[in-house]
């Protein structure tokens, strides 16, 4: 297997940077400097990456945000008993910040009208997932039923 060149080792590590940044601070508050500084690269390297902030955002919605969903939900789809997923998946760290993604995600797809297909795809997957794997089939509606008059009543 051949090694990864320089180039692309700095790539990947833009990249992780900026997810990492995106995650913490949302999409309003990235800032490509400091994805440079947590890469440890030029801010030039950076901007040869991205043109602005918001090519970077698009990026992460778009090839992150689907990838980090299978992630998240791979357990469920493995047919895990509940209390594993729980106890072992839920609460790890990869998990929480993949659930923290999700939700920067969501938020900037509200600002930016050509990611909200991708994120509201990714949503609908996520939620399907959750549906599938804790609400059994025959009483799906049942459960939704009384978590909404509970709720509301």
């Amino acid at each position: 297997m051949p090694t990864p060149s320089r180039r692309d080792r700095t790539t990947e590590l833009i990249r992780e940077a900026a997810v990492l940044e995106f995650t913490s601070s949302g999409a309003r508050s990235l800032s490509l400097h400091q994805v440079a500084t947590r890469a440890f690269v030029s801010v030039g390297a950076v901007y040869q990456r991205w043109a602005a902030k918001d090519d970077c955002v698009a990026e992460i919605v778009r090839d992150v945000l689907p990838a980090t969903v299978s992630k998240l939900t791979e357990p469920w789809a493995a047919g895990l008993p509940i209390a594993d997923i729980s106890h072992l998946q839920l609460t790890s760290s990869d998990h929480l910040h993949g659930l923290r993604l999700l939700t920067e995600c969501l938020l900037a797809a509200r600002d930016t009208e050509s990611l909200a297909p991708i994120a509201i795809d990714a949503t609908q997957r996520f939620t399907a997932a959750v549906r599938d794997r804790f609400i059994p089939h025959p009483h799906r509606d049942s459960v939704a039923w009384w978590v909404v008059s509970t709720r509301l009543g």
